[in-house]
């Protein structure tokens, strides 16, 4: 990848873990990485960087390239899961947001930017009651 400028989410952050972990396993070294040691914060940020040339290649969400017009190579699926006690999920606050990620309106408008999927979305993935 000899002259591809990278540009690189902040340490501790889920994408760069994931970089490291991958770098890790397969023996590169982060020196190796034009631009390894140029952090942004955001998933916005690191397209903004290649759409402005700043860098050629980062780690972002197929949402943040699709808007951008960049191209995008999946390098993994990440689910997210919310993890709450039984008097906390019957609260107001936790029903909305399940009714909210139980929606259509909410699963359209994922749908649109691509990449997304709610197939579990306000699914009960696990209960010991």
């Amino acid at each position: 990848m000899e002259g591809i400028r990278f540009v690189n989410r902040q340490t501790g952050s889920g994408t760069r873990l994931l970089l490291d972990y991958h770098l890790k396993k397969n023996g590169i070294p982060a020196e190796a990485i034009k631009g390894y040691d140029r952090e942004v914060y955001t998933h916005v940020e690191v397209g903004l960087s290649v759409l402005s040339g700043e860098a050629d290649a980062g780690l972002a969400s197929v949402a943040v390239s699709r808007l951008m017009g960049l191209h995008f190579i999946a390098v993994t699926r990440e689910d997210f899961d919310m993890v709450v006690g039984q008097s906390t999920y019957f609260s107001k606050g936790v029903q909305g947001l399940v009714e909210v990620l139980r929606s259509e309106g909410l699963r359209e408008r994922f749908e649109k930017l691509g990449g997304y999927g709610f197939e579990d979305s306000g699914k009960i993935l696990y209960s010991n009651i």
